[in-house]
């Protein structure tokens, strides 16, 4: 089950024009991640014409900000820092997760954010 707020952020995130392709859990981790397809992005971190899957980790309590992103395909990794594996990676699925804290959550715990939080990261890769 999806937690409310966690819910209301998807809701949100689909607003932007993000298409929510499925929702998945990881063991171990207190996080519902929102897989979403096509979602546009711009800069160093996206190559042009490269449309990523994104999923975004909505912690299980509203007051903990989302830690980072995961993409797939796995953009950024080995040449952007602070990339890594990512734990929804599959043998024929290879994700990154890129470990960019999202800032001033308390102040903004939204979907807006949580998109410019995307689109800076990208940018500034």
């Amino acid at each position: 089950m999806i937690p409310t707020h966690a819910q209301a952020l998807i809701d949100g995130l689909e607003t932007h024009g993000w298409r929510l392709e499925t929702t998945r859990r990881v063991e171990g981790q207190p996080f519902t991640y929102a897989v979403f397809s096509e979602v546009p992005g711009f800069g160093r971190g996206c190559p042009e014409k490269v449309i990523p899957k994104l999923a975004v980790p909505l912690p299980d309590d509203l007051q903990i900000p989302p830690p980072g992103f995961h993409m797939h395909p796995p953009l950024g990794l080995g040449t952007v820092t602070n990339t890594g594996e990512s734990p929804l990676s599959l043998p024929n699925e290879p994700w990154v997760y890129w470990s960019r804290p999202l800032a001033n959550w308390a102040r903004q715990p939204n979907a807006a954010r949580i998109v410019s939080h995307f689109n800076s990261t990208l940018r500034d890769a």
